[in-house]
């Protein structure tokens, strides 16, 4: 199941989607970026961790709390399908 993006918080635009790839060494980061502003979120290791940094808006907040976040949402859409 994907993670369903939030509105921009720049110019609250809807469209949003993945910004593309930055290649630093051998890691491959992804981020998302609103299609109106070009706003872009933070840049991570996977998608769905970068689908999870735009919509808690981490810019700022200790990385433990985008893990902790993502780890709980697996768990919510594991249950779910049990």
């Amino acid at each position: 199941m994907a993670i369903e993006l939030r509105r921009c918080p720049f110019c609250g635009s809807n469209v949003v989607m993945q910004g593309g790839h930055l290649q630093i060494g051998s890691c491959d980061y992804q981020y998302m970026q609103c299609a109106d502003c070009e706003a872009e979120g933070p840049h991570m290791v996977t998608r769905d961790l970068a689908r999870t940094a735009w919509n808690l808006r981490i810019a700022g907040r200790p990385m433990q709390e985008v893990w902790a976040a993502w780890e709980e949402m697996r768990m919510e859409e594991n249950n779910a399908t049990e």
